[in-house]
């Protein structure tokens, strides 16, 4: 609880003993920060010209794997990392763990079909060696739903490219 925390690092200095604790300050803005970012998110509409300001800097942010392959080399982690300095603006996710063993999400892949995959490992996997390619490969499928496997697997021994999604699911 950050206000124990602050209590009892007021009641130590007192003593003259000098503790690290988080600072509670800093978590609480963090906290409220990243809420109020959420909660404007949570009204978008679609229509990114009709949004807000906050809204609109904060978009770039949620966006598809594939989109930020597009631009940079920087990966879903790395774009994690960029939200957090450019929206939250204050300490790192890591201050948010109570248990502090923060490990980020790995990404989930989710395409609207054959070809955006297709074309999403192309990029992932320009320059690398076969097996690496394979891995990478590999590490797609298993960060995405499992239909995608079985898609990709059929579409490379029968050449047919079979739908991703249900007519009624969207991505």
């Amino acid at each position: 609880c950050p206000l124990a925390l602050k209590a009892f690092a007021q009641y130590a200095a007192k003593q003259n003993i000098k503790i690290t604790t988080p600072d509670a300050d800093a978590l609480l803005y963090a906290v409220e920060v990243i809420e109020s970012h959420l909660a404007a998110l949570c009204s978008y509409t679609g229509n990114e010209a009709d949004s807000p300001a906050s809204v609109r800097t904060t978009l770039q942010y949620f966006r598809s794997d594939g989109d930020y392959q597009n631009m940079s080399s920087a990966g879903t982690r790395e774009i994690d990392r960029k939200f957090w300095e450019d929206i939250v603006q204050i300490g790192t996710p890591e201050m948010l763990d109570a248990s502090g063993t923060y490990i980020p999400a790995d990404p989930q892949y989710y395409f609207r079909d054959i070809d955006e995959m297709l074309q999403y490992m192309d990029k992932a996997t320009e320059g690398l060696s076969d097996k690496a390619a394979d891995d990478k490969r590999s590490e797609i499928l298993q960060n995405s739903p499992g239909n995608y496997g079985a898609a990709y697997r059929y579409y490379k021994a029968s050449g047919e490219k079979l739908p991703l999604h249900d007519d009624n699911e969207t991505v």
